[in-house]
């Protein structure tokens, strides 16, 4: 008679953890290498952002900005200096950083003729960043070449159109950071001129062979349109 030894074999089924679990312990067994990586990550992502990522962000806005005049008054004019006043805006597509605009002289040029030598300064006032800028101007300034603004006014009397060129640096400041970025400000912008007058009228005339009590014989309305935005004061030049 022999012994039976009966043998019960158990294999253990390893248990298939999901997806989740796996990245869990992954996450508990290696966290501080992660750590280590997000610091890199956060020291050398911070400085790019300060130093290059906010002013080529803030240069891309003011060159794509669209700059309008309104109108240019220039009056008071005595030899060499003038009161301007210059009314534009500036519209800026997806202005959503706030941030301070400095003030800065800004150079009035024609943009046509080389070299740009400018027969105009206006300083441009502080502003705030937004979708649209209005500047009001108002300035007694001097004329920093006269050859440059006499090319400039025999321009605006005898063409039709003429291309005025902005210039100036400035600098911006966005809010929660404590520096300032330099930014250049340039931009063309098609004016209208007189064009040689054309359009005339003289209407209304009449001449009496007596002057009246100011002397003068002959009277009638004059009609010069002015096609263009700037006005100038006219003053009489008689004793």
């Amino acid at each position: 008679m022999s012994d039976k030894v009966e043998v019960t074999q158990y294999e253990e089924i390893p248990v298939k953890l999901g997806k989740r679990k796996r990245c869990l312990l992954h996450l508990r067994k290696f966290w501080w290498a992660y750590l280590i990586g997000l610091i890199c990550v956060i020291v050398l992502v911070v400085p790019l952002l300060l130093l290059v990522g906010i002013p080529n962000l803030a240069q891309d806005k003011i060159n794509s900005a669209k700059f309008h005049i309104d109108g240019i008054i220039i009056t008071k004019t005595r030899g060499e200096t003038m009161t301007v006043a210059l009314n534009a805006s500036m519209a800026v597509s997806g202005a959503g950083i706030k941030a301070t605009i400095a003030e800065f002289p800004a150079e009035l040029y024609l943009a046509d003729l080389e070299p740009h030598t400018p027969f105009l300064s206006l300083n441009f006032p502080k502003t705030s960043a937004s979708s649209h800028i209005n500047l009001n101007i108002t300035q007694d300034v001097k004329i920093p070449d006269m050859q440059a603004f006499t090319t400039f006014a025999a321009w605006l009397l005898g063409k039709e159109t003429l291309n005025l060129g902005i210039r100036g640096k400035s600098s911006i400041r966005v809010r929660g950071i404590s520096r300032s970025y330099g930014i250049s400000f340039k931009k063309t912008i098609e004016l209208k001129g007189v064009n040689q007058f054309k359009g005339i009228e003289v209407t209304d005339t009449s001449i009496s062979l007596q002057p009246d009590k100011k002397g003068d014989n002959f009277h009638g309305w004059v009609n010069i349109p002015n096609p263009s935005i700037l006005t100038v004061e006219i003053v009489s030049i008689t004793p």
